[in-house]
């Protein structure tokens, strides 16, 4: 849902005395604790709460969150306690990373309380154009569209180049696209030990792949320092291609290939990527953390298990989870246009059933899941005092 309407739901239920969006200050923590001592009270009344939005990606260094242990060291630090605070985010592993940074701790005699909801920041569902399913415009088998050049997305084109699929699909990539650099210093008004990366970076690339695939990938990285071309169709690239439905562009390709933000993580990560194939009306697979898939039928959507195998979506072995997801691209990719044409209308109760729930219905129930979310936190409150 809108981050603005989901601001002005916790209103109905909280006095918010500030809203403060992490990803703008999980690189510079002690703005973070600067920011935060302006909120600071000697006395809460029970319906005070500090929203803290967190809709991008948490680093990890051998299991430990960098962001969620600054903001617990903050507000220990400051005093503000645990009660009056809200983490509010799409992540569903956050809510365990934040009981494991308290119990290891003992900052506190509670948790920060995490609410859950999907977050639009970019889709805008409710600008999702009104189509039909036209699957006459089919022209590529596939369609993969990134911005940022991370690890997982180079090795799914290093697989469709070793395998020559590149013309099968509709593909684009930003190269040379890096994480600004940032550094952290003391503070000289407290002496918090803040945890940080230098260079700052909230994607986590550290995981190895097996020999086959490492193989596959260095080769291609040799050729992509010799400007490789990522693409291969004539739309101008921009950032609205990569984010927005662009309905009109999708659906010139039959599978939508959802190349989320993050691979390696330890819970679910969805973000506007995963819904873009929805909303052209087209099949899709997840290219993400395993459990995306599943978090997606949680939400109320239907996948595509009667086509092809979804097991993908559970196997925890980064490696095996892309060769799992690569080898569906690659059965798609040896079908002809007349044989996804009838592949796509065997789909289209799935996919008409799927837009209908993305535009009329899923707001809707992500609202009412925050309604019951909201009262737990405040039962919450009165059950502990």
């Amino acid at each position: 849902m809108n981050p603005n309407d989901a601001i002005a739901q916790l209103g109905k239920y909280f006095n918010v005395i500030a809203v403060i969006p992490v990803t703008q200050y999980d690189w510079q923590p002690f703005e973070l604790h600067k920011l935060l001592s302006t909120f600071k009270k000697d006395y809460y009344n029970p319906n005070d709460r500090i929203i803290f939005i967190f809709d991008d990606t948490e680093y990890y260094l051998n299991n430990q969150g960098f962001t969620i242990r600054n903001i617990q060291k903050i507000l220990y630090n400051l005093d503000i306690p645990n009660y009056f605070c809200i983490i509010l985010t799409q992540q569903t592993y956050l809510k365990h990373e934040v009981v494991q940074v308290n119990q290891e701790t003992g900052y506190d005699t509670i948790n920060i309380d995490v609410i859950e909801t999907w977050l639009d920041f970019h889709l805008k569902i409710d600008e999702v154009p009104k189509i039909d399913l036209n699957f006459s415009l089919i022209e590529k088998s596939f369609i993969f569209l990134s911005r940022i050049t991370r690890k997982h997305r180079v090795l799914l084109f290093s697989l469709l180049e070793h395998e020559n699929l590149l013309d099968q699909g509709m593909l684009s990539m930003l190269l040379n696209q890096e994480a600004p650099i940032h550094s952290s210093s003391a503070d000289g008004t407290n002496h918090i030990q803040m945890l940080s990366t230098i260079p700052f970076t909230r994607c986590n690339e550290d995981w190895l792949l097996n020999s086959d695939l490492n193989s596959v990938y260095n080769q291609f990285i040799t050729r992509v320092a010799n400007s490789f071309k990522f693409k291969n169709f004539n739309e101008t690239y921009n950032n609205d291609l990569a984010i927005r439905a662009n309905s009109d562009v999708t659906q010139r390709a039959f599978l939508y290939i959802a190349a989320e933000t993050m691979f390696s993580y330890p819970g679910t990560f969805i973000t506007e990527k995963s819904f873009k194939g929805i909303a052209a009306k087209r099949p899709f697979v997840m290219v993400g953390p395993p459990g995306n898939l599943k978090k997606l039928q949680e939400y109320g959507f239907q996948t595509f298990s009667f086509w092809w195998d979804e097991s993908y979506d559970s196997i925890e072995d980064h490696s095996d989870r892309m060769i799992a997801v690569f080898n569906i691209i690659k059965e798609i990719s040896q079908m002809s246009t007349n044989e996804l044409i009838t592949l796509g209308k065997d789909m289209a109760n799935v996919l008409e059933y799927n837009y209908n729930f993305l535009i009329n219905e899923f707001t809707a129930s992500q609202s009412a899941k925050l309604d019951i979310q909201c009262q737990n936190n405040l039962n919450r409150y009165y059950v502990q005092n």
